[in-house]
């Protein structure tokens, strides 16, 4: 079957597999790490917001920035042997560079009235891992071990603001920390978007367009559904039958018995009666007399003897058997 042949449903079916193939390769690669990023604990981190300095660099921090807290997944820890499975965020750290020393002759840059250093800084990529914080790290929230990078950096962001809230001039140095959960990366946003997106790119557009670009002959046109010849069922005709001939002979016959029905029509003849009619006898009806039977029955209660029942104590039921005949 060619690919010009293929259903609606078809190009549908394909999208979703596609798209939770593209998902399944997204999950696998997990975040991407860019050259240079630094693995931070909750104690540097709060050493970079606080006291703007990185001491794994030992270079001042300018500002933070593009907080986002990122699904589980399996990344490779600082001290530990193996992967593990945890969530983490990213954010980037803005660290001031060291001037480079000039050179012999070279004379330092001259600033105009009222224009100020220009600051030169490196964005570094930099994930914050909860798994990282030793023992004996002292943290502004105070005891971090059982919290979850999520709950950590939602109550950093609320200290953040309090203290801002509290005195202005003396934490505007602080960078504000909004974040955002990246749900794509996520697996249920991952399978639901890439297969949403497979389904409607792959089983809507495409067969939208390829049947636009097949309609204007830059393709090959699909078969035409074959039809199924019936006519090569049909049984072979029967032969015609000769239709009657009327001859000569028979309008002679038709003719001589049309005027014997006339001859018999005018001597009046009568149809004959094949049976007679059987005479009817009337049986005699007897006469029903009752006197005679009532005084038969009674004739016949004089001549029965008398029957005695027994009056015995100890009969229950007073019967012919057991009775008595009294004289």
């Amino acid at each position: 079957m060619g690919i010009e042949n293929l259903k609606r449903w078809h190009w549908c079916v394909i999208g979703v597999i596609v798209g939770a193939i593209y998902a399944s390769i997204k999950m696998w690669t997990g975040v991407e790490e860019p050259e240079g990023t630094l693995h931070k604990s909750p104690a540097e981190f709060e050493q970079q917001l606080v006291r703007q300095y990185d001491a794994e660099t030992r270079s001042q921090v300018y500002k933070l920035e593009n907080f986002v807290v990122q699904a589980a997944v399996s990344i490779p820890v600082r001290g530990q042997p193996k992967p593990i499975q945890t969530e983490f965020v990213t954010y980037d750290a803005w660290l001031i560079d060291h001037p480079k020393p000039l050179k012999q002759g070279e004379k330092p840059p001259v600033l105009k009235p009222g224009e100020k250093q220009p600051i030169l800084a490196t964005k570094r990529k930099q994930f914050l891992i909860m798994q990282m914080q030793k023992a004996g790290d002292k943290s502004i929230l105070g005891d971090t071990s059982k919290m979850d990078v999520r709950e950590y950096i939602q109550k950093v962001r609320d200290k953040v603001a309090e203290w801002k809230a509290a005195d202005a001039k003396r934490y505007a140095y602080m960078s504000p920390i909004d974040y955002k959960y990246n749900w794509l990366d996520s697996p249920k946003g991952a399978y639901t978007v890439y297969g949403a997106g497979g389904l409607v790119v792959i089983g809507l557009v495409w067969p939208t367009v390829l049947g636009l670009l097949t309609g204007m002959g830059l393709g090959r046109q699909p078969k035409p559904k074959e039809e199924y010849d019936l006519s090569r069922f049909k049984g072979e005709k029967e032969p015609e039958k000769a239709k009657p001939v009327v001859t000569v002979s028979d309008e002679e016959k038709l003719k001589k018995l049309e005027e014997e029905l006339e001859a018999s029509l005018r001597e009046g003849a009568k149809p004959r009666v094949e049976q007679e009619a059987a005479p009817v006898v009337v049986a005699p009806v007897k006469v029903l007399n009752a006197g005679k039977l009532e005084t038969a029955k009674a004739e016949e209660k004089k001549d029965m003897p008398r029957k005695g029942y027994g009056a015995d104590q100890g009969d229950h039921y007073p019967t012919e058997v057991h009775g008595k005949k009294k004289p």
